[in-house]
């Protein structure tokens, strides 16, 4: 598949955390920032700085409640009605 023309590079706000936090109404909703001192990339979500690059926690976000023990090589897989652990995987045969 061919390069599409014109292509728009993508460039966040990055700067200090700190200047980023007060220059926070300058920045629209969902857009990314990437504070140089914390080396963290975040996103303006309701008006506050969220990091966007941080690994979920089991059980700190309500979807992944029922995740246990996850361990690499693991999937997450949705039930119908929640994510749960789908355990190892064979090279990716689900």
């Amino acid at each position: 598949m061919p390069t599409p023309t014109p292509r728009n590079p993508i460039r966040p706000a990055r700067g200090n955390y700190a200047d980023l936090l007060a220059n926070i109404l300058s920045l629209y909703e969902g857009e990314l920032c990437y504070a140089v001192d914390q080396d963290i990339l975040y996103a303006v979500e309701q008006g506050a700085l969220q990091p966007v690059n941080e690994l979920a926690v089991p059980g700190s976000d309500p979807l992944l409640t029922n995740i246990q023990n996850a361990q690499p090589g693991d999937s997450l897989n949705y039930n119908g009605s929640q994510w749960v652990s789908g355990g190892p995987q064979d090279g990716g045969n689900f």
